[in-house]
Formats: structure tokens, sequence, C-alpha cells
């Protein structure tokens, strides 16, 4: 196992985010190992924190581990034991910074990446 760069992390964690967004237990499930139960508990979540029709998303990769503009980066991300690149995902509705905080940890092994949901908190 090894530490997956930023880029592939970006890039997980865009995917998952987008995936979250069409409420699809299924492609969670086929995707990202997520269960329905699980699926269920973020939708809830996401409902807590954004309008419906909201347009989810996080921080464009130019300006997302970028903290010259904000007291934090809108993705901060460190390295856990075990190689496992942890983050914390600021996530945006309709491209503006929000409250809720995506928690993610993605890890790489044999070439293949493993997102791990944690929980979406602020």
């Amino acid at each position: 196992m090894r530490t997956p760069t930023r880029q592939q992390a970006y890039d997980e964690a865009k995917r998952f985010i987008e995936t979250i967004a069409l409420r699809d237990a299924q492609a969670l499930q086929h995707k990202f190992g997520i269960s329905s139960a699980v699926s269920e508990e973020m939708f809830e979540c996401i409902d807590a924190y954004f309008d419906k029709g909201a347009i989810i998303s996080i921080a464009p990769l130019e300006a997302a581990f970028d903290s010259r503009m904000r007291k934090r980066p809108c993705i901060d991300g460190y390295e856990t034991n075990g190689k496992v690149l942890g983050m914390e995902c600021v996530l945006f509705e309709n491209g503006m910074p929000g409250e809720a905080i995506l928690h993610i940890e993605v890890s790489e092994d044999n070439e293949r990446l493993d997102l791990y949901y944690q929980y979406t908190g602020s």
C-alpha cells in the first residue's frame, strides 16, 4: 500500500461528491462500497446542510489546497498511519464554500484507489 497523490485523492473525492449529489444509493454501493443504510444517513446529513436542488461540489483543484485566501484550505490533506491520506473537504453549495465538511480517507493498493467515508460535520 502507498499514499495516493493529492491529485489522485482529489479526483476520487470529487467523484464521490458527484455521486452523493445524485442521491444514487446503488452507485455509491457499486463505486465506493457504501451500504444503503450509510447512504441514507449521508443524504439526510446533506439535506440538513443544503437547500433542495443545490449543486454540491468541492473546491476546484487549483484552489483546493491553497490556504492563502482562507484560514485553512478548502481541502486539508494529511497522511495518516498506514499510508492513508486523510482529507477534510469543505463542501460547496452552488459554487460557494458552505459549512459542511466531508471527512474521508483515500488509500492506494495495487494501483487501485479506495475511498473510506468517515462522516460529514461542521
